[in-house]
């Protein structure tokens, strides 16, 4: 007769499966933070240019805003990575941006 295997002896719950599989975690989650870390750079950089060239007062502190907040999320997840905030915070942060570019859009003089 065969013996049935313990569930602590299998390889997805026994002790070295499941390091195995945190340190998995661990290696694409900070994969993804980083790649999120890139975006948000570049996303970063791009609200500071626009908040430097508009004349309109608005728009300058609309592109402001959007920067501040863009970097608020960077620090939130250089610091920890907690899923759900963070993808509260980047809804706020695209409903952020979707309003400056609808009223860029809306106030730029037709060619």
């Amino acid at each position: 007769m065969q013996k049935s295997k313990k569930s602590s002896d299998s390889d997805w719950t026994g002790q070295r499966g499941f390091v195995k599989f945190r340190r998995g975690v661990q290696i694409d989650t900070q994969t993804l933070r980083k790649k999120m870390l890139n975006y948000l750079e570049s996303l970063l950089e791009e609200a500071k240019d626009n908040a430097k060239s508009p004349t309109d007062s608005t728009k300058r502190q609309a592109w402001t805003h959007v920067a501040a907040y863009t970097a608020r999320v960077m620090t939130s997840i250089a610091k920890d990575y907690d899923e759900v905030r963070v993808d509260e915070d980047l809804t706020k942060l695209e409903n952020l941006l979707n309003k400056v570019k609808e009223s860029k859009a809306t106030h730029e003089p037709s060619q």
